[in-house]
């Protein structure tokens, strides 16, 4: 029979009946996005440009230079923002221990589309010059 199939003493019903009655009409459908936990920071870009997050260092737009920044830390990615506009967002590499990060700056102003590193930035013994 279960604990749904009993009556409850002090409302004189079956569990079962008072969920469908009270808490069915109520429920919503869960977010199509999961919850991602994220923990803010605020931060200036100093004189190199660059941001300190956790001995990381990531560069921002040299507009920028001593703003008050705000950057957004979760388990994927880091997130830099300027009066609430994102302004730098990355993917970073957990195999690194610290240093400094420099950013295209189509990535950096959060702009659409991909980066891809020219031939010449990766070697000339890389790129057959075709």
């Amino acid at each position: 029979m279960g604990w749904n199939g009993k009556v409850s003493r002090h409302l004189s019903a079956y569990r079962q009946e008072l969920f469908e009655r009270l808490d069915c009409p109520a429920l919503k459908p869960l977010p199509a996005a999961s919850y991602v936990y994220a923990e803010w920071k605020q931060c200036r870009a100093g004189l190199d440009y660059h941001v300190d997050i956790g001995r990381h260092y990531y560069s921002v737009p040299h507009q920028l230079l001593k703003q008050e920044l705000w950057a957004r830390i979760t388990a994927r990615t880091v997130e830099v923002y300027f009066k609430w506009q994102r302004v730098m967002g990355i993917l970073p590499d957990p195999e690194r221990q610290c240093g400094s990060v420099d950013i295209p700056p189509s990535i950096r102003l959060g702009l659409a589309g991909a980066w891809i590193m020219p031939p010449h930035r990766i070697g000339r013994h890389t790129w057959d010059g075709a």
